[in-house]
């Protein structure tokens, strides 16, 4: 848990402490061909009843060796 500055220069105190949950898929069918889906859940220090802060973050790539 932080204790940051505001913008306004207001003290912010920590609520809790922040998680992340990271889940990476990966699909090779081929030697040639990779797919992966990434999704990272974040939840920030700030979190509370009033201030919901979180983040899903979904990511997918496909490659191609040749």
């Amino acid at each position: 848990q932080s204790k940051t500055q505001g913008s306004s220069g207001t003290k912010m105190d920590a609520v809790e402490d922040a998680t992340e949950a990271d889940i990476i898929l990966v699909y090779k069918p081929t030697k040639a061909w990779m797919l992966k889906i990434f999704n990272t859940i974040r939840t920030s220090e700030y979190n509370s009843a009033a201030n919901e802060y979180e983040m899903n973050h979904v990511r997918m790539i496909a490659s191609y060796n040749f």
